[in-house]
């Protein structure tokens, strides 16, 4: 909730969606770290059309396998 919105008279209203999903390459470990493929999907939802949005993300990052 955000109490003043400029492009509106009164509060905006928010409303946030989103489903993340990782795969871990235990075969590709190295060292005791391995990659980690992550992929997110967003979507925001507002009561004023500039904020509304939808995003996919995608991710390559290192995690310990110990």
């Amino acid at each position: 909730h955000y109490p003043v919105a400029g492009l509106i008279s009164g509060a905006r209203n928010d409303l946030r969606h989103a489903l993340t999903a990782e795969f871990g390459l235990k075969k590709a470990a190295l060292y005791g770290f391995e990659p980690v493929l992550s992929v997110e999907a967003s979507r925001n939802l507002s009561n004023v059309d500039f904020y509304d949005s939808m995003a996919v993300k995608l991710g390559v990052n290192l995690r310990s396998s110990f």
